[in-house]
């Protein structure tokens, strides 16, 4: 059960091990010491690769375009780029390439916002790129750890820039091209697409029309004879997607089946998404999800490589049911980052929104206990690189539209992207909100049609009524009252909070809440951070103790935050020194 295709390439026939589901690694290209091979899923539907040869010159894709796609012509621009730099026209899709020259030369283009990742290490006659990083950690011998990317992830939950656990294993950025000669060695590096922001004439209506244009032709292409999965909410953007799949004109695919979950079954996302999919008239099943966590563990690990906190991939819970009903899966991810418009407007806002909305409550005690007996100031560290990562947007006058810049090459390519390998442990993902031509779109949309979602709201109450009637779960109403009546308003929220208490209710509303608050939870957590002794390097085991009895004495979001992190760094000791 895989839909991740694998790629390695090495100088010294030191090749990483394989992901559990697929086959064992077939050699595509042998020349002198340099070696590339492939492993592919075992389920042929689930493999997602080509490769093209033309006059010595080896085009390999992994991942999906969601457009149609010449790939002798898109060898040749690869090529062209490399040698001349020429402009590079990027196609749409979820997918990195990697072309192997008859120089022996080997080059890296990552798709525009870097949904699909790959790893360049750097070692002594050792270099290897491959795309899976916890397997890469097998043929590594240099483990010394990279504290002030460790320190960005702790303080943002990703990591900074191409960043990752160990100094000598670097993932490759958005947009870029990166050569390397024969033995590995990076030559150069670049980017092949710059962001840019200016507003259009275009009317709201006319950029609703655009909008639910762009989005049908790229699902349109990206499903067609596929069996489909679409994970519905109780939000917009997945009700976005159901309206558009659903339109007659769009119906080649073969078979859509809808699900989502909640953590009991009166679940008010499982409610809604329902209603939803029987105003489509979709299939759907709606799931309590279980406690699955440390069952479920290495599989989690290993689809997403430990870069995000482990308690946060609820789409483990499902493979079993995804690999049963579909190919593709669709993905509404980064859609309410695009169709809304973030509250800023000097240099001081920006900065006041990474310190209160990007740094995460709970960091300070992993910087402070962890992180400072390596790095003097970490959070100084932080805070200097999104400073200085900002200034590569300089270019974008509009402060909302550079910090949703910011965003996106940052926070979607090191955390959003990551979540979505979780589904790649049995279907491939589709990501619409991720094709270029959105991009392009939003990168012309005046900030004041986005403003409260407005663009979105009016582009399902014109074009899916009977969707704009159901229940915004943000909102607790439909999309023509939701101003009036909504769970965001301090007194409503106040009265649902009374009348929880008063019932006795205990609601759980963050995974870690249903894994780590109970017994159970409790012995694995000690297990994994004291018993094992894996922390013992990093932090005393009296700490740790005493963070967790203020954890189970008093949880909260922030502490939450921090036990979360803390399991996730050991659980990635605990493989790098297995």
């Amino acid at each position: 059960m895989s839909a991740f295709c694998d790629i390695s390439i090495t100088t010294n026939g030191r090749i990483p091990s394989i992901r559990n589901g697929n086959k064992d690694w077939e050699s595509v290209v042998a020349h002198d010491r340099l070696a590339v091979h492939i492993s592919k899923p075992n389920k042929q539907e689930r493999t997602f690769y080509q490769q093209y040869v033309y006059e010595g010159n080896t085009l390999f894709v992994i991942g999906q375009f969601y457009e149609s796609v010449n790939l002798h012509q898109l060898l040749l621009d690869c090529l062209s780029h490399v040698q001349r730099d020429d402009k590079f026209n990027d196609p749409a899709g979820h997918y990195i390439l990697f072309v192997h020259d008859r120089k022996t030369h080997v080059h890296v283009f990552t798709n525009r916002l870097g949904s699909c990742h790959a790893y360049w290490k750097k070692e002594a006659n050792n270099n290897t790129i491959a795309t899976s990083y916890l397997n890469l950690l097998g043929v590594t011998n240099n483990k010394a750890l990279d504290w002030e990317g460790i320190s960005g992830f702790f303080a943002m939950g990703y990591f900074p820039d191409d960043r990752t656990y160990l100094d000598c294993i670097k993932i490759f950025e958005p947009a870029s091209c990166y050569t390397f000669d024969s033995d590995l060695n990076l030559l150069h590096q670049k980017r092949y697409w710059h962001w840019h922001y200016r507003e259009s004439d275009y009317s709201a209506s006319d950029n609703i029309d655009r909008a639910d244009s762009v989005l049908s032709r790229s699902l349109k292409y990206s499903l067609a004879d596929k069996k489909v999965s679409l994970p519905l909410s109780g939000g917009l953007d997945s009700r976005t997607l159901a309206g558009i799949i659903s339109k007659a004109e769009n119906k080649n695919y073969n078979g859509l089946w809808s699900y989502s979950y909640g953590y009991n079954k009166q679940s008010i996302e499982i409610e809604i998404a329902k209603r939803i999919a029987k105003a489509k008239d979709i299939p759907f099943d709606g799931y309590v999800v279980p406690n699955y966590l440390f069952d479920k563990m290495d599989t989690i690990a290993e689809s997403i490589d430990l870069f995000a906190y482990v308690d946060g991939a609820r789409q483990a819970s499902i493979l079993e049911e995804l690999d049963g009903h579909c190919d593709v899966v669709v993905g509404g991810h980064w859609g309410d980052v695009w169709f809304d418009n973030i509250a800023v407007a000097t240099d001081e806002d920006v900065s006041n929104y990474f310190q209160t909305k990007i740094i995460k409550r709970g960091s300070n005690w992993l910087l402070n206990e962890i992180c400072r007996q390596h790095v003097d100031d970490p959070r100084e560290v932080v805070s200097n690189y999104f400073d200085s990562h900002l200034k590569r947007y300089d270019n974008i006058a509009d402060k909302s539209f550079k910090l949703k810049t910011y965003k996106t090459d940052q926070w979607s390519f090191r955390w959003a992207a990551v979540g979505v390998r979780m589904y790649q442990a049995a279907a491939m993902p589709v990501l619409p909100f991720y094709d270029n031509r959105i991009v392009d779109l939003f990168s012309s949309i005046p900030g004041a049609q986005l403003q409260g979602r407005y663009l979105q709201i009016e582009l399902l109450k014109k074009n899916y009524p009977e969707l704009a009637a159901i229940k915004w779960q943000d909102y607790e109403s439909n999309l023509y009252c939701y101003k009036y009546l909504n769970n965001r308003n301090i007194i409503y929220r106040a009265y649902k909070k009374a009348k929880r208490m008063l019932s006795g209710q205990q609601t759980i509303i963050r995974n870690w809440e249903l894994f780590y608050l109970n017994p159970e939870g409790r012995r694995n957590l000690e297990d994994i951070l004291i018993g094992q002794g894996i922390l013992d390097a990093v932090i005393s085991k009296e700490k740790v103790q005493a963070l967790i009895d203020d954890f189970y004495n008093n949880p909260t979001a922030a502490n939450g935050y921090t036990i979360s992190m803390l399991h996730t760094f050991a659980q990635f000791l605990k493989r790098l020194n297995a």
